[in-house]
C-alpha cells in the first residue's frame, strides 16, 4: 500500500537471491529476484525466467450472523416524587372538604369533621404505604405510575370516609339500644 522498505543483505556466495516483504494489513508482496554473479572470472549461465502462473482467488461464502437475544434492562420503576405527593395532598385536601362540605347539609357538622379527617389519614396513610414501597406498591407504580399513586391515595381517602361512616352508624345503634 505504498510502503517503503529498506535493508542491507551482504552477499557470500554467488546464485539466485530472492526477497520478499509480509506485514499487516498486506498479505501480498512483489517477490524481488536478484542474480548474484559469481567471483571474478567464473560464468554462470543464464537462468530461465519462471513464467507467473494464476493463483486461484477463494470465494468467500457467506457466513451466517447468529445474533444472540440479550436481556432487555427493567424498566426503571416508578417511585413517587415531589409532584406525585404534592397531587396527592391536593387530592386528599379536596376529598376531606367535599366530605365536610356534604356533611354539613346535613346538618352533621361534628360528624362532618370527623370524617374529613379520617379521609385525611386514610389518604395520607395509602401514599405512604406507596412511598415506603411496602408489598405490591411497586407493582402498583410500575403499572400505573403517577395515576397509580393517584388512584391509591383516594382509595385511601374514601376509606377514612367510609370508616367515619361505619363510626357514625355505629353510634347510633348504641345510643338506640342502650
Amino acid at each position: 500500500m505504498g510502503g517503503i522498505a529498506y535493508t542491507t543483505i551482504q552477499v557470500t556466495t554467488s546464485g539466485k537471491l530472492e526477497v520478499r516483504a509480509k506485514s499487516e494489513p498486506a498479505k501480498l508482496s512483489t517477490i524481488l529476484t536478484f542474480e548474484i554473479p559469481p567471483a571474478t572470472g567464473e560464468e554462470i549461465p543464464p537462468t530461465p525466467t519462471e513464467t507467473p502462473t494464476k493463483t486461484p482467488t477463494i470465494t468467500p461464502s457467506p457466513t451466517k450472523i447468529i445474533v444472540q437475544a440479550t436481556e432487555t434492562p427493567p424498566a426503571p420503576s416508578h417511585r413517587p416524587n415531589l409532584m406525585d405527593w404534592f397531587s396527592a395532598i391536593i387530592l386528599i385536601a379536596v376529598t376531606s372538604m367535599a366530605t365536610f362540605q356534604v356533611s354539613s347539609r346535613l346538618n352533621q357538622i361534628r360528624w362532618g369533621i370527623r370524617s374529613s379527617i379520617l379521609s385525611i389519614i386514610g389518604g395520607l396513610l395509602f401514599y405512604i404505604y406507596l412511598a415506603v414501597d411496602f408489598p405490591g406498591s411497586e407493582t402498583l407504580l410500575n403499572n400505573l405510575g403517577f395515576w397509580g399513586v393517584i388512584l391509591f391515595t383516594f382509595v385511601g381517602s374514601m376509606a377514612g370516609i367510609f370508616i367515619g361512616i361505619g363510626w357514625k352508624i355505629h353510634q347510633q345503634r348504641v345510643k338506640t339500644n342502650p
